[in-house]
Order: C-alpha cells, then sequence, then structure tokens
C-alpha cells in the first residue's frame, strides 16, 4: 500500500479505540509507529468510556428550571407582543401622514390648475 499518512489511518484510529473491527495491517501499523496517531486512539477510549459512564448516570434536573425556562418564554412573548404593538402605532402614524401629505398635493395640484 505504500506509506500511510495519519489521514489515511483515521479508519484504523477508529477501529482500534472501540475495538469492534480488525484495523487494516498498514493502517495498524502506522499506528503503532505515529504517537499522533496512538494519542488519538487513547483519546478516542477516553470518550467512549465517558460516553458509556454517562449512559448509566441519571441526572436530575433543578425543581426551579422549568419555571425558570417558562418565566423566560413568557417574558421573550411579551416584549415581542409590545414591540409589534409599538411597530403598528408608528406604521399607522406613517401611514395618517403619508395620507394627509397626499391630500395637501392633490389639492395644491388642483389649485393651480384652476388658477391657470
Amino acid at each position: 500500500m505504500g506509506v500511510v499518512r495519519c489521514e489515511d489511518a483515521a479508519p484504523a484510529v477508529a477501529s482500534l479505540a472501540d475495538g469492534l473491527e480488525p484495523a487494516r495491517p498498514a493502517q495498524a501499523a502506522h499506528v503503532g509507529s505515529c504517537l499522533r496517531c496512538q494519542a488519538e486512539v487513547l483519546r478516542d477510549r477516553r470518550m467512549s468510556r465517558a460516553l458509556a459512564d454517562l449512559r448509566d448516570e441519571v441526572l436530575q434536573p433543578d425543581p426551579e428550571l422549568l419555571g425558570t425556562v417558562l418565566d423566560a418564554v413568557d417574558e421573550f412573548v411579551e416584549r415581542r407582543a409590545a414591540l409589534r404593538a409599538r411597530l403598528a402605532y408608528l406604521l399607522g402614524g406613517a401611514a395618517a401622514t403619508a395620507g394627509t401629505i397626499a391630500v395637501m398635493l392633490v389639492r395644491r395640484g388642483r389649485g393651480e390648475a384652476l388658477a391657470s
């Protein structure tokens, strides 16, 4: 197979870490001689053990967590509703102003047309 690089040995690192599949001989030889790949195997094994330990651990959430989350959601909804109300008020005012200006321009235009 030639020279095996760390990138090419990645499948061997995973298989050696979990011990489920045998690695190809060239990849296993690379891992056996490469400190970087050996460190990856050890890191993966530690990670697998930590995850396996978490599987058996039962975490109890803080009893106040649900109330805190619901309060935060309520506050967000109230802020959003207030923002929408302010936006509607501003848009309504802008529309009224635009309408007034349009009426004034139309009247002004009619007045100039009648004067000619």
